[in-house]
């Protein structure tokens, strides 16, 4: 009598443990697939929002080539007021770099982006072969335009001739002008000194 419910039993117990693990593996595997999806879904809007963006940023930098005269008139110092059109198109710019995916890419927009607003340090201090500001302005403008393009056409990312030697000046202009700063303040302090002798 007491071996005609083990049969029922084991059963009942075999099929609960079954189901249970079966119900978990199934929760789990639904959980991991609409994780991937929603990881999917959310690259697919970043990868748009980043496409919208780099539209944006050629956008931006045709605006700026036109008006390189007005970009040479408010680089290098520290704006005030209302922005007008050709800053407002330099902070798309700016703000655009964020959304390349591309390291590469989001570095040559950035430097394009930093200098244009540093012409001078660029061209004068960093020795830039093209020592014009309006003329190194259009060149940048022009081959940030080439280097979104090629992102947006999913060509691989490529640095010019002239990116290469206009991150050179940028770096060499910013260093240079550090070091001017520094010497400023150095004669600035002796100056302020008095003199003991």
């Amino acid at each position: 009598m007491a071996w005609e419910w083990v049969a029922p039993v084991g059963t009942v117990v075999g099929a609960s443990i079954t189901a249970g693990f079966g119900g978990w593996f199934g929760g789990r595997q639904s959980r991991k697939n609409q994780e991937r999806q929603h990881e999917f879904e959310k690259q697919t809007a970043l990868t748009e929002q980043g496409r919208e963006k780099a539209r944006e940023a050629i956008a931006a930098l045709r605006h700026l080539q036109r008006h390189q005269s007005t970009v040479v008139e408010w680089s290098n110092v520290t704006p005030a007021g209302d922005l007008d059109p050709a800053r407002e198109q330099h902070e798309r710019l700016g703000e655009a770099v964020e959304y390349f995916n591309d390291e590469t890419v989001r570095r040559q927009v950035e430097l394009v982006y930093n200098s244009l607003h540093a012409s001078y340090v660029v061209t004068r201090l960093g020795h830039l072969t093209i020592a014009n500001p309006e003329l190194m302005i259009s060149r940048a403008c022009e081959e940030g335009r080439a280097v979104i393009g090629r992102y947006l056409r999913g060509e691989p990312a490529q640095e010019s001739t002239f990116m290469a030697d206009l991150r050179h000046a940028y770096d060499s202009g910013m260093d240079n002008m550090q070091r001017e700063y520094e010497d400023w303040e150095r004669l600035q302090r002796d100056a302020e000194t008095p003199n003991t002798d």
